[in-house]
């Protein structure tokens, strides 16, 4: 499955495995969610997305929609997800896998600033409620994939 979290400037983007294996992750440009997508399918073969319901969620449906029209197959199902404090759990998750280095790892979490981008932690904390059974709607996307 495809997670997508959307975004303004920047989208996280894993595709995540049932239980809870990681195949890959990423924190892109919003322009380069549609080339993304391509490539996800292409290596992955997968028809099913969650997305983020905030920001950016009407822009990135689209670009899905138009990514089920340029290949062969059945819809495409997308689950939108409640985007509700994944961003707070993914800087708090991100600053404990990522503990400072030298003096730094001193310093509290609550105090530090992460060094990167960490969208895709939302996107695989989106996938987690997916898989939770916590998604709001589910959409089929006409076309084939």
């Amino acid at each position: 499955m495809i997670a997508i979290d959307p975004g303004s400037d920047k989208c996280g983007v894993a595709v995540v495995r049932r239980d809870g294996h990681i195949l890959c992750r990423a924190v892109i440009d919003a322009h380069e969610l549609h080339e993304t997508i391509r490539d996800l399918l292409t290596r992955y073969k997968l028809a099913v997305f969650v997305l983020g319901d905030r920001t950016g969620s009407r822009w990135a449906l689209s670009v899905l929609a138009r990514c089920c029209g340029e290949g062969g197959g059945p819809g495409t199902e997308v689950f939108l997800v409640d985007e509700h404090l994944t961003s707070v759990e993914a800087r708090r998750r991100y600053l404990k896998e990522h503990p400072g280095r030298g003096i730094t790892r001193f310093i509290p979490a609550g105090l530090r600033v992460p060094d990167r981008p960490y969208d895709d932690y939302v996107a695989i904390i989106l996938a987690e409620r997916f898989f939770a059974g916590k998604w709001k709607e589910k959409l089929i996307l006409p076309g084939p994939i």
